[in-house]
């Protein structure tokens, strides 16, 4: 099961989430916060991160039209402040990062991320016209 944290009420996911291991947050009502309020995104990230660990964490945009890639940069180029770091124990690693953006999405749905990449390769579809 996967869902939003429930904002406003993230301490009531949190404590749900991590008691359920079938639980994941998916961060789709989070993600603009790192561009509109970073310090905000920051301690709900670090929530998330001290509750239920980076592999429960699952990247959402919402966007249905047009691209996340912006999104995607400004959580690339993001780390949580060290005040908050120390507060929640957590960041935001390169590692951490490839979780939340799939490889955790990968592994509950079984996907082989490397066969699934060359797949894409030889679709043509990603290739400049």
């Amino acid at each position: 099961m996967r869902g939003n944290i429930g904002l406003p009420r993230l301490d009531d996911f949190c404590w749900i989430a991590a008691q359920e291991s079938n639980v994941y947050a998916g961060l789709s009502v989070v993600m603009a916060f790192v561009h509109l309020r970073p310090r905000y995104f920051g301690e709900i990230m670090g929530n998330l991160l001290c509750w239920l660990g980076p592999e429960k964490l699952c990247f959402g945009s919402d966007y249905a039209i047009g691209s996340p890639k912006w999104l995607i940069d400004k959580f690339m180029a993001y780390d949580i402040p060290d005040d908050l770091q120390q507060e929640y124990h957590a960041s935001l690693t390169l590692e951490i990062k490839r979780k939340i953006l799939g490889k955790n999405m990968a592994r509950l749905y079984d996907i082989d991320i490397a066969a699934q990449q060359t797949k894409l390769r030889q679709d043509g579809v990603g290739l400049p016209r």
